[in-house]
């Protein structure tokens, strides 16, 4: 049975190595705007050029502070999965960064303390010996495989190997990191609309980063890519516009009929309308709905620009709808005010009335069914006088 403080801790990890790869991503940008960086590919985090890795990246998160010794599972498991990487292949120790992030402290005198990313007393032969005698003194089964192949490896290669090894040891936490993308990405967006900015930014790149873990093999992720949705989201949040998230955008389509059956669901029902649209219409609902409160908890809205927008919908709604039903007005058939009915329909979902800047299709079709829902307007002729009926509200 999995510990759910080990669920947690496991879950903070992966976010933390995502979201630090993402501020790693913008710094690693300015010079080398060409590299691209892939996440479990080669590490935890890795920068590339031409599918060449040129940093490997170790995350290791810890939520209470504490101190890593050259005896901790961190250290050993870290130098593992570098051993396994540039086994066979002596070039890339020569050729490749290895970077050991930490949110713990090095404790003082170990081998991480002597590879400090930053530190001015950085001792690749001290740290060397200090790791040969831990790899000989350590008795934990745990570390016991790469302690090995750490003592198996030729001399000069081991000392090659560490030569390239930088440790950025009491790194920011997640929550640190996170302030450090804001400080980061200042310039992008009005100051009280910064933490949206960062939020939307974040939603995209998790979103690539799931489907780089996802995929297989696991793809690179270009870093102009990440600049190119930056300039697109600067443009969004400037004034006046609206931003749209991507993950809404691309919601998945709607399989079946939620059981709890909306208003809006038994509207299109009292016209016949088939399974296709219907399903089409509650994706557009849901969507619509899910945008329309995001930027109302976001504070993106003008005062009564929603009301606004459902007036206007309403009012064209209106024009259309008059216009049909004086078609029954002496008279006519079930069938043929259904008929009518999904004429009104399927003009609501082509109707395109931009929401500010956003000129979305599925934004109108969407709230069109919101003002459905809430019978404010219907699709059949009669769609009151039936809403109304016993069992129908």
């Amino acid at each position: 049975m999995i510990n759910a403080h080990d669920a947690t801790a496991s879950m903070l990890g992966y976010l933390y190595q995502s979201r630090y790869a993402l501020l790693r991503a913008l710094q690693e940008g300015k010079g080398n705007p060409s590299h691209t960086l892939s996440i479990e590919k080669f590490d935890d985090v890795a920068f590339e050029d031409t599918d060449n890795p040129l940093e490997l990246i170790q995350t290791k998160h810890h939520s209470k502070p504490g101190d890593t010794s050259d005896m901790s599972v961190d250290t050993w498991k870290t130098l593992g999965i570098w051993i396994g990487q540039v086994k066979g292949n002596p070039q890339a120790m020569s050729e490749t960064r290895f970077t050991f992030l930490t949110t713990s402290t090095a404790a003082p005198e170990t081998a991480l303390s002597k590879l400090r990313m930053f530190g001015e007393l950085r001792d690749v032969d001290g740290a060397q010996e200090t790791l040969l005698h831990a790899a000989k003194s350590s008795t934990n089964s745990q570390t016991q495989k790469a302690r090995e192949a750490f003592l198996d490896m030729d001399s000069k290669q081991r000392k090659l190997l560490i030569a390239n090894i930088w440790v950025f040891d009491a790194a920011p936490n997640i929550v640190d990191v996170r302030e450090e993308l804001e400080e980061l990405l200042f310039y992008a967006a009005p100051s009280d609309q910064l933490t949206n900015f960062v939020d939307y930014l974040e939603g995209w790149w998790l979103r690539k980063v799931i489907g780089a873990l996802t995929d297989s093999p696991p793809p690179s992720i270009p870093l102009a890519a990440i600049q190119s949705k930056i300039a697109d989201l600067r443009e969004t949040f400037q004034a006046a516009k609206l931003p749209l998230d991507d993950g809404i955008d691309a919601m998945p389509p709607i399989e079946t009929l939620p059981e709890d059956e909306r208003d809006f669901v038994r509207q299109m029902k009292l016209i016949g309308l088939e399974e296709s649209p219907t399903l089409a219409a509650v994706h557009d609902f849901y969507r619509a709905s899910e945008q329309r409160s995001r930027w109302a908890r976001e504070n993106l809205l003008l005062d009564g620009e929603v009301d606004r927008y459902d007036r206007a919908l309403y009012d064209a709604w209106k024009r259309k709808f008059h216009s049909k039903v004086d078609e029954v007005r002496n008279g006519c058939s079930e069938d043929e005010k259904k008929r009518i009915g999904r004429s009104i329909f399927f003009w609501a979902g082509l109707y395109s009335k931009p929401f500010r800047n956003r000129e979305e299709l599925w934004l109108s079709s969407g709230s069109y069914q919101i003002l459905a829902d809430s019978v404010r307007l219907g699709w059949h002729p009669e769609f009151n006088a039936l809403m109304n009926e016993e069992g129908n509200v």
